[in-house]
């Protein structure tokens, strides 16, 4: 069911898959709560095509170049840290805003910062003093320990804990239920699989898995 909207800010969603459902859910929730949120005008996909098709009721309004064409902001669906990235440098160089989607169940402590663009989902908690870069995805039920800092572009499945003081890259992906230890840091790029307990520093690019978390060979 789509609420009705009066003078709110309309958005797209980059991308049509898992995650851009999540986020029209996420905005489909705050606009159920009051006034304040986003009149969602559809979903862009170049897989998807030219409007012909529909996603949850929306179109499909084009492919990702129809935003130059867009007077709206826009929010991304898609769950690749590098893809996330470049269709971030592309709106922007569009001369679009991106919003940040925060549901009403994620706990941010005191001292948080929260750079433009994160998509944030139910009972995610945020402890005190941490930051965190551009266009995070924070998933269902993952903890962000106190005064970590993550860079950009991260993604944190839901279930996974980022402990306290850890030095997370950009572009890094730690996966559904993992546990990166207090006080590590992890670069660039780095993937850490599913379930995985990271017990040490974690090199850039580079995918761990299992426990504790050792470097996949190539």
């Amino acid at each position: 069911m789509h609420a009705e909207s009066k003078n709110r800010p309309e958005v797209v969603i980059i991308g049509a898959g898992d995650l851009a459902r999540q986020i029209s859910g996420l905005i489909e929730d705050r606009n159920s709560r009051g006034p304040d949120g986003y009149e969602l005008k559809g979903f862009l996909d170049k897989q998807l095509g030219n409007g012909a098709s529909t996603l949850k009721g929306y179109p499909i309004l084009g492919s990702d170049e129809a935003l130059k064409e867009l007077d709206a902001c826009y929010a991304i669906g898609v769950a690749d840290p590098v893809r996330r990235q470049a269709l971030d440098e592309f709106a922007m160089e569009a001369g679009r805003e991106t919003v940040s989607l925060i549901h009403d169940s994620a706990y941010f402590e005191c001292g948080v910062t929260l750079a433009p663009g994160a998509v944030i989902t139910q009972r995610v908690h945020v402890e005190e003093g941490a930051a965190v870069g551009r266009q995070p995805v924070f998933n269902v039920n993952c903890l962000i320990g106190q005064d970590a800092v993550l860079g950009d572009y991260v993604i944190v499945a839901p279930h996974a804990i980022v402990g306290g003081r850890t030095r997370i890259g950009s572009r890094v992906l730690v996966g559904m239920g993992a546990i990166v230890l207090p006080d590590l840091s992890v670069g660039d790029d780095a993937v850490i699989g599913a379930g995985s307990v990271v017990t040490r520093d974690v090199p850039v690019g580079t995918t761990v898995a299992g426990v504790p978390a050792r470097p996949l060979r190539r």
